[in-house]
């Protein structure tokens, strides 16, 4: 997604409190777009159905402790 689009998912996420600010960054991928990632400690099952709803996928690195937020 593109930055701007990533910022804009991410004050959804915190105004829907399902993300903490000080949990999230923006990383750029190596398409040059951005995915957006959470601390896992959030509710990872809400943060799922709210991406899906927006046509976003949602990938948990379980080991690391991160979800991935990304268009297809």
């Amino acid at each position: 997604m593109e930055r701007k689009e990533a910022v804009a998912l991410l004050k959804e996420l915190i105004t829907g409190d399902l993300a903490q600010p000080f949990l999230v960054s923006l990383n750029e991928n190596k398409r040059g777009k951005f995915d957006l990632v959470v601390k896992d400690d959030c509710n990872i099952q809400a943060i799922r159905r709210f991406a899906l709803g927006k046509n976003f996928h949602v990938e948990v690195d379980e080991e690391k402790g991160y979800c991935f937020i990304h268009k297809p």
